[in-house]
């Protein structure tokens, strides 16, 4: 496989080279907010020189969606 896909995780250099975050192995309450709109920010902890961190998400649920 090493020999393949000589990058760690190939799939997420594309998509952050892209400028899109990627969120992995979110839990918790999730199904409060299921079928809800909703705006989700990450708040990681500071890594210097890291490409990836554990974060806090939170969702901030709409107004209409309450």
């Amino acid at each position: 496989m090493l020999e393949d896909f000589p990058e760690w995780e190939p799939c997420h250099y594309l998509i952050l080279r892209a400028g899109i975050m990627g969120y992995g192995n979110v839990g918790g309450d999730l199904d409060k907010v299921t079928g809800k709109r909703v705006t989700f920010a990450g708040f990681p902890i500071r890594w210097v020189k890291g490409d990836g961190s554990i974060i806090r998400l939170v969702a901030i649920v709409d107004e209409g969606d309450q």
